[in-house]
């Protein structure tokens, strides 16, 4: 026995329903590149944009512009990193600013110390080279007053040699 179905459909029917559901089809590809451009939009907005700035914050600082901070907006993880950068930031400039002046101070000792060792070398008197020592510590230091004692031989007895400045 050979035998078999055949079954006709017009295809026309066939295609109708494929053509009713093209718009459909469309209508939805649409939305959905709608609804991914606002999730982009809005992710960029929100987090794209703030870690942007928070980097180019910290390139400024790191070139050296000392008074560069990041902007805080919101509460989320990004707003705590740039709150997190500003902190540390402020925390290194005053460290660099305390760091400056110790330098500063340890340069003006050292020129008082070389202004005492060519006073030492070029005034043959000790008192007349105590007594320039003592005016330039308290010039150099803004100190209100300075003294020299001296110990005396028997090693009991302090000496005032040298004054400057209201006691």
């Amino acid at each position: 026995l050979q035998s078999g179905v055949l079954l006709a459909i017009e295809s026309n029917s066939i295609y109708n329903q494929i053509n009713s559901l093209a718009p459909f089809t469309i209508v939805l590809v649409l939305l959905t590149a709608a609804a991914m451009g606002m999730v982009l939009y809005y992710g960029t907005k929100r987090i794209i944009q703030p870690l942007q700035a928070l980097s180019a914050a910290t390139r400024k600082f790191e070139k050296g512009d000392w008074a560069q901070r990041a902007e805080v907006t919101g509460t989320g993880e990004i707003s705590e990193l740039s709150y997190s950068f500003n902190y540390l930031a402020d925390q290194i400039e005053d460290m660099y600013k305390s760091l400056e002046k110790k330098v500063d101070e340890r340069a003006l000792q050292i020129r008082t110390a070389a202004e005492v060792a060519q006073n030492i070398t070029t005034i043959s008197n000790i008192d007349e080279m105590l007594n320039k020592t003592v005016e330039l510590l308290v010039q150099q230091f803004k100190f209100y007053q300075a003294s020299i004692f001296l110990v005396d031989r028997s090693n009991k007895r302090l000496d005032f040699k040298a004054g400057f400045g209201s006691a």
